[in-house]
């Protein structure tokens, strides 16, 4: 069986259209953002832990430095349809035109982060590794964090 390829204008806006929704989807962390976890640098990583939620999961290197995966509960969003009409009323008044709807799926928003501890469990740095969208602002982790 053979594939017809794509043609080079279409694969460059198949192109265009990947990087926009991963940049819509994709990480987003603000300055908020980063602002609401500097608080828990140098602090035990209970202190984080108490205030958002379990980790996921632990990986514990052999000098005793932890790397804790946290994410928040997950949200999703339905993003709804939107519909463009363009077309012409003829002096009869009847329309005539094409319609475009984009859009109708659901947006899955998280926040994913991993957090590094020395051995006495003392955060050194937050990395931010999901932060899509949230409901209300740029960045899911600035709403997720406590």
């Amino acid at each position: 069986m053979m594939l017809n390829p794509i043609p080079p204008r279409k694969a460059a806006s198949l192109i265009l259209i990947a990087l926009a929704a991963t940049s819509m989807f994709g990480c987003s962390t603000t300055d908020q953002a980063l602002s609401r976890m500097s608080p828990y640098i140098n602090q035990n990583a209970d202190m984080f832990f108490r205030a958002n939620g379990m980790p996921l999961q632990a990986f514990q290197f052999q000098n005793g430095d932890k790397v804790y995966r946290w994410s928040s509960a997950n949200a999703n969003v339905y993003m709804p349809a939107f519909t463009t009409f363009s077309g012409n009323v003829d002096s009869m008044g009847f329309i005539s035109g094409s319609a475009h709807t984009t859009g109708g799926f659901t947006a899955n928003l998280q926040c994913v982060l991993d957090i590094h501890t020395d051995k006495t469990n003392k955060v050194i740095r937050i990395v931010p590794i999901v932060d899509t969208w949230g409901k209300w602002e740029t960045s899911r982790c600035n709403e997720a964090l406590r």
